[in-house]
């Protein structure tokens, strides 16, 4: 076996030896770090977040379009801002109930 087949195995087996002796020494915390998992993921987003796609849809690409061309129809003098061209983009987000998870 060569000196870089030996690093390639360290690399890829180190962090599940690393794993198992955190979950062999310390169930208890790592069940508790597991259930406050599930349990953030079943709330979903705290206050002030939301669920997006990870590539906007069309339709959030053309609520974007849409706003920088209301700001050239009111002649801003500039590109539009992005706090608008974000609202308009969640505005035309779909439902977090329909974004699958890839």
């Amino acid at each position: 076996m060569t000196d870089e087949d030996r690093a390639l195995i360290d690399r890829v087996v180190k962090p599940y030896t690393a794993l198992h002796a955190l979950v062999v020494n310390y169930p208890e915390e790592v069940a508790a770090l597991l259930s406050a998992a599930r349990q953030a993921r079943t709330q979903g987003p705290g206050e002030g977040f939301v669920v997006v796609p990870v590539e906007p849809t069309r339709e959030m690409l053309k609520a974007a379009g849409d706003y920088a061309d209301e700001c050239a129809r009111l002649n801003y003098g500039g590109a539009p801002d992005a706090e608008g061209t974000w609202s308009a983009m969640l505005a035309a987000a779909p439902p977090a109930s329909l974004i699958k998870e890839g």
